[in-house]
């Protein structure tokens, strides 16, 4: 894992060496957690190490972004992932800003929780709390005019939500199966979204909309209480 994510950086370094400007920033770090007060059919200890390479590169007026991730444990196999949380063109368009490929965005407030943050599914199993999102495979469109700030994201598949081992930390303890969906494609449906912000005086003020999968599953015991099985639902707002 850690070595493809090496690789795609490497490739990325290369577009940066042809001449134009760009900047590249790689953070490779270690994790050693124990759990002494721990269940005894629980992992004593998480032992995970994760790379980190942030780039861009400017041609013209575009600017290609990335920024990927992966992430290893050695206890706990649901935070293993490989995952370009960014890799997106942006170029302007006509007055438009328009962005394709994996993307992040926070909508709302900086709160403990927050129903309007919509687009990005929440990496769950990263042990970094709310903050730690999946990019939204989606084209986006963005307009800046003096009444405010236009979004409007159309996102092609769904990332469903990571989850530790049952032997984890933190865990429910039983497995998860595989995901159910209200939608008919699954995780194949496609998800539409909007939003306008503006400012008046000391107000912040917005207004969004989003028809698409919830973020977060219910989850359902399944097999007797031997699995739990996420469900994911229509999202309407």
């Amino acid at each position: 894992m850690i070595k493809h994510i090496c690789s795609g950086g490497i490739a990325f370094f290369c577009l940066l060496t042809t001449g134009h400007s760009g900047e590249i920033n790689a953070t490779l770090s270690t994790r050693y957690d124990i759990f002494p007060s721990r269940k005894s059919d629980t992992e004593y200890q998480s032992r995970s190490a994760e790379l980190k390479i942030e780039a861009f590169h400017d041609f013209g007026a575009s600017r290609l972004v990335a920024d990927l991730a992966g992430r290893t444990d050695a206890d706990d196999a649901g935070r293993r992932i490989t995952e370009a949380r960014q890799a997106y063109l942006r170029t302007p368009i006509s007055g438009f800003e328009i962005f394709i490929g994996n993307r992040e965005v926070f909508w709302g407030n900086a709160e403990s929780t927050n129903v309007v943050d919509v687009i990005n599914q929440n990496d769950a199993a990263a042990s970094e709390g709310a903050k730690a999102k999946l990019g939204a495979p989606s084209l986006s469109i963005e307009r800046y005019m003096d009444e405010g700030d236009l979004q409007l994201w159309f996102i092609n598949s769904f990332r469903e939500k990571t989850f530790n081992d049952a032997d984890g930390h933190p865990s429910s303890g039983i497995p998860i199966s595989s995901a159910r969906y209200q939608r008919d494609n699954g995780k194949k449906s496609s998800d539409f979204a909007g939003r306008l912000s503006t400012v008046s005086g000391d107000w912040d003020l917005a207004g969004s909309f989003f028809y698409g999968t919830a973020r977060n599953p219910i989850l359902q015991t399944i097999n007797n209480g031997a699995q739990l099985q996420p469900y994911y639902l229509l999202m309407k707002s």
